[in-house]
């Protein structure tokens, strides 16, 4: 009974949410009580399994393994845990859906995409029914990765909008990166190496939820609607990284540096975030900053053992930051018209408890990397983008040689790779490796030609996959025969979409906004995206997870290397598809983007002279300020209200 209960729970909102999609639009009526009556359903279906839980004796059950895939001695298996953790978890996660559903309801009243918006809220419900209860590494990296699509396509839910598209890239990137710690993690569990699968996982929640040095996506990701911000950024998907650190407690406990690590991230997550939040110019991103300093809090909890302590904090800061998101609007809609009334509202004078802590002349430094976000972003741009744009700019010209070279290569590994020593077989890894990476920059660089970026990304992942079969030994051949088809197809499918979109074009603007146009062709290419990201279910993620088991007995380093490969090319997938098919796609948008964005360094640049010439005291953020009238309360949450006079926007 409790096994049915819980495989309802994860179904009924997944086949739901896919039935809205791929339904012809339909009465917001009707959208509304199917996905009401789904989330319903699904909360009904887990407070059964809690009832049957306590009336067992609240004892852990765990539901028999169920093998979906396997070779050799690598099984992918579908099993569920019930325990303690898993019901308050699994409660915060229905309580919270079902009230942003509700509230969604009404809110989104009129909208263009209100059917769209609900499957995919419920997609994100799956997904997190499916976390909270996976009893595996493997299945919990599967709903890891629906938690990071449904969220992409929340942020771009206004996907007329190019800053919309940049911030859920911007995101999705974040979450790639966290995908490969949790990719990791997952071929590492049953290993005994407590170490390692903890910092995997720790890389994993640090990505997830936005702790340092990864959290300056927070603010960027409160582009899409109030509802689904309230749920992903305050609610649930935030706090994902400290219930997986739970989950796992078990497999890292042993591991003092895992502990140190926790802490050390968290505490100091705790401080800068809190420094971002009082220089934060949107309510949303006050708001999300303050979520994120108390996850950093959580952390800390964490790493002292204080797991029941976490749990609660955890439930109490969702609940609390959720109401605090969804009514925003409100908040602003109440601050414009004591505007419109009684004139601009006085600066809010309450002292800070770091007035209490810093010097007076130490204030304007701490204010200048609070409001530039401590420079995380540009630091990790430097480290690892900008290398591989430019990487890219210098092969662009000699794409042909590369191409070619790779072919060679391929050709040669499938020759004479096979029975070679193990230093050879490493080299020769390497070198694929080196040269798939050269592939992914190529496909960075041909953005504006994604039929080409297209072949580009996937000969990498095929370079990859060759790697590995030339790393590994006789018996898993294949699962480097098994990716490969499986990105062989994904990349026919999106060259399919991509060539229906781009009939007679050589070349196409940024944010083209091609899925009005196109929808079936969009459809299609976005399809090839998700085989190429190794979306769950689809053949590369078995693939990916096949082939990294397989390697990871061969050369760690090269291991490592790969999973970054296989998250760089999914990221690079998903982009090559908003630049296609999202955007407002009038003429000359590009130009005029790139415009805003050049005042916009000038007017940060002034910001800055104007911050080294101050004489000690940071300004004031007043509480409203001026500025044209708004047609929607929640326009003002991006407009700059509560900046100051001459202070940029961002």
């Amino acid at each position: 009974m409790i096994e049915l209960a819980l495989l309802a729970c994860i179904a009924v909102p997944l086949a739901v949410g896919l039935f809205l999609t791929l339904r012809a639009p339909q009465d917001e009526a009707v959208v509304a009580r199917w996905a009401l009556g789904a989330a319903t359903l699904s909360a009904g279906a887990s407070a059964l399994a809690a009832l049957a839980w306590l009336a067992g004796g609240a004892h852990a059950v765990q539901t028999p393994p169920r093998a979906l895939f396997g070779h050799e001695n690598y099984r992918f298996t579908f099993e569920l845990v019930l325990d303690g953790l898993a019901v308050a978890f699994l409660a915060l996660v229905q309580f919270a859906t079902g009230m942003v559903m509700r509230f969604s309801r009404f809110y989104l009243h009129r909208e263009p995409g209100f059917q769209r918006f609900f499957a995919t809220v419920l997609l994100f419900q799956s997904a997190m029914c499916l976390l909270t209860l996976a009893a595996n590494l493997d299945l919990m990296f599967a709903a890891w990765e629906m938690v990071g699509l449904s969220s992409f396509l929340l942020i771009a839910f206004y996907r007329e909008r190019q800053s919309a598209v940049r911030n859920a890239l911007k995101t999705y990137s974040v979450y790639r990166v966290a995908d490969i710690g949790m990719l990791l993690a997952a071929c590492l569990e049953g290993s005994g190496r407590h170490t390692l699968i903890g910092l995997c996982l720790l890389l994993a929640a640090l990505g997830k939820s936005a702790q340092v040095p990864f959290s300056f996506w927070v603010p960027r990701a409160m582009e899409g609607p109030t509802p689904s911000s309230a749920l992903f950024y305050g609610a649930l998907s935030v706090h994902a990284g400290a219930y997986l650190l739970l989950r796992t407690y078990p497999l890292w406990d042993a591991s003092l540096t895992v502990h140190l690590a926790i802490a050390a991230f968290g505490l100091a997550t705790a401080i800068v975030a809190s420094l971002f939040s009082r220089v934060q110019t949107t309510i949303k991103g006050q708001v999300g900053y303050a979520s994120v300093t108390q996850v950093g809090m959580i952390f800390v909890e964490i790493s002292l053992g204080l797991t029941r302590l976490a749990l609660v904090h955890t439930a109490c800061n969702a609940i609390l930051r959720c109401y605090q998101l969804l009514i925003s609007p409100s908040v602003v809609a109440h601050h414009l018209r004591q505007q419109a009334t009684a004139g601009a509202a006085r600066p809010d004078r309450r002292r800070s408890p770091y007035d209490l802590v810093l010097p007076r002349r130490w204030r304007p430094t701490v204010y200048a990397f609070a409001v530039s976000e401590g420079y995380f972003r540009e630091l990790l741009k430097a480290a690892f983008w900008f290398p591989l744009r430019r990487l890219g700019e210098a092969l662009r010209p000699r794409r042909s040689l590369v191409f070619a070279a790779g072919a060679a290569a391929i050709l040669t590994t499938l020759g004479f790779a096979r029975g070679a020593p193990p230093r050879a077989a490493v080299a020769v890894s390497a070198g694929l490796v080196a040269l798939a990476l050269a592939f992914s920059a190529c496909g960075l660089a041909l953005w504006r030609r994604p039929m080409l970026a297209t072949w580009a990304i996937c000969g990498s992942s095929l370079l990859s996959a060759g790697a590995m079969y030339a790393l590994v030994s006789a018996r898993h051949v294949y699962a480097a025969w098994f990716y490969a088809a499986g990105i062989g197809l994904a990349g026919a499918i999106g060259l399919v979409g991509f060539a229906v979109a781009v009939w007679r074009q050589r070349e196409v603007a940024r944010f083209s906004g091609l899925a009005a146009q196109r929808p079936t062709a969009a459809s299609w290419a976005f399809v090839g995206a998700l085989g190429v990201a190794g979306f769950p279910i689809l053949p590369t993620f078995w693939g990916e997870d096949l082939l990294l088991h397989a390697s990871l007995a061969g050369s760690g380093i090269v291991s490592l290397l790969l999973a970054g490969l296989l998250a760089l090319n999914g990221y690079l997938a998903i982009r090559n598809y908003a630049f296609t098919f999202f955007g407002p796609g009038a003429p000359g948008a590009e130009a005029a983007d790139a415009g805003r964005h050049a005042s916009a360094r000038a007017a940060g640049l002034a910001g800055a002279g104007r911050l080294v010439a101050m004489a000690g005291h940071p300004p004031e953020i007043p509480v409203g300020g001026q500025g044209p009238p708004l047609d929607r309360p929640e326009d003002a949450l991006h407009a700059g209200w509560r900046s100051p006079p001459g202070t940029p926007t961002r």
